[in-house]
């Protein structure tokens, strides 16, 4: 078999294969070999069908095998003996290919390229410190705390108190008129988490459960300017 490189740019090669004729004959008949063994014809008995006859019928079929594992073959070996990393499979096409003469065809395929590690020896690391501050520390304890609260229905009925968790429906409205956000159902809401604005939650409390009663709040200066005051 010739091998001959014909492109080396970049990470781009291609190369010229040439697997001579002589192979691809001895292919041929070691394939049309084990077909006679099995092989079946009027006039033969099992496994006596002459080769040359074998050739006639079955040469095409056989040419088509013999092709495609001398191409995968041999560029395996191209690929091996140039110490190639491919990136995809090879483009493989066929040049030459007819009874009686060699096969040539051209390879093409892209490689990894080399990759030089870098000498980390002489690198210094540091190793950062962070200080916490205490009270930091314990406000996230209490929000984490707060977070894994469990809420446990009432045995008994009550009115609502501060630290209770209520689930409410609620409608607003601003001058009659009800404005975008300000309803919802089956809202759970911890009195005394200051969730709303100012005097939303004071006025829950002291209530009955499934009381439906108003509420009258006005909004901080700060809030949305249609809502403020």
């Amino acid at each position: 078999m010739e091998i001959t490189e014909t492109k080396n740019e970049s990470l781009k090669r291609a190369y010229k294969i040439i697997v001579p004729t002589a192979d691809i004959e001895s292919r041929m008949a070691s394939r049309l070999g084990e077909i006679a063994r099995t092989a079946r014809m009027p006039g033969f008995r099992p496994g006596k069908v002459p080769v040359h006859l074998l050739r006639k019928t079955h040469g095409n079929a056989v040419m088509g095998e013999v092709l495609e594992q001398t191409v995968s073959e041999s560029s395996q070996s191209a690929i091996s003996e140039n110490d190639l990393r491919p990136v995809t499979q090879p483009k493989i096409e066929i040049d030459k290919f007819e009874d009686g003469e060699d096969l040539e065809y051209t390879m093409e395929l892209e490689i990894f390229p080399e990759i030089t590690l870098a000498d980390f020896s002489s690198l210094k690391l540091e190793r950062l410190k962070v200080s916490a501050n205490k009270e930091k520390i314990d406000a996230t304890i209490q929000q984490i705390a707060a977070s894994q609260k469990e809420s446990i229905p009432l045995e008994v009925k009550r009115n609502i108190e501060e630290g209770d968790v209520v689930v409410i429906d609620f409608l607003g409205r601003v001058n009659g008129e009800e404005f975008e956000g300000g309803k919802a159902e089956g809202y759970s809401l911890e009195i005394g988490s200051g969730s709303f604005i100012p005097g939303f939650e004071e006025q829950i409390t002291g209530h009955g459960l499934d009381e439906a009663f108003e509420i009258n709040v006005t909004f901080p200066e700060d809030y949305k300017e249609e809502f403020a005051g």
